[in-house]
């Protein structure tokens, strides 16, 4: 039995990008600034460019040249017919597929007394920092005129992700600061509690 494939954040991103219009470099990054791209999906210019040019080896887009009066030629990426079925296919399996790139937060903090807290505290709030701002960016999104309703709806709920997050790490700073000495109390947590406390306070009853 074969397990599909991950869809790949870059990939999604430049197809629907030039699926809504082909799109020379320019308007590529004046949508993808518009959208936030870079902050709350950790896309980089770069990360597009290199997905469109390995999507056209696989025919999933076309590349042209263009030119205005006497500016530069400038390159545009055209969707295929491909390209829309590559585009469909990563998003369905998106819609349905619970993964983040921020597991990888999650995963550190179920081992975060690994760190002392003199250290863990200033990362923290760096973190909690970062993510007001991204939300700040992503509620001023929402209040773009003109703005499509589920664009509007799509930054107001990563808006809302980014609270969330930013909550649970002001949770554990106050814990933190309160108990400079909490992971010494604590010990080492026994193999049963380790595994309750990742799943969230539930354990499997048999």
């Amino acid at each position: 039995m074969t397990t599909a494939a991950t869809p790949k954040k870059n990939e999604i991103a430049a197809l629907g990008l030039i699926n809504w219009q082909p799109m020379h470099g320019y308007l590529i990054n004046q949508k993808m600034q518009e959208l936030g791209l870079e902050q709350w999906a950790n896309l980089s210019q770069s990360s597009i460019y290199y997905a469109l040019n390995r999507l056209a080896k696989q025919c999933a887009v076309t590349v042209t040249t263009e030119r205005e009066g006497k500016a530069p030629e400038r390159t545009v990426y055209h969707i295929t017919a491909e390209g829309r079925r590559m585009l469909a296919e990563q998003i369905r399996r998106a819609l349905t597929k619970i993964e983040s790139d921020d597991l990888l937060f999650y995963l550190a903090a179920s081992f975060i007394d690994a760190l002392p807290i003199a250290e863990t505290v200033p990362l923290l709030e760096v973190r909690a920092e970062n993510l007001r701002e991204i939300a700040d960016l992503e509620n001023c999104h929402s209040a773009r005129p003109g703005l499509p309703p589920h664009l509007v709806a799509l930054c107001k709920v990563g808006a809302r992700h980014m609270d969330v997050e930013r909550r649970f790490c002001l949770e554990l700073i106050d814990l933190f600061k309160s108990q400079p000495d909490y992971f010494e109390k604590l010990g080492v947590m026994p193999d049963e509690s380790r595994t309750i406390a990742r799943r969230g306070g539930t354990t499997d009853e048999t």
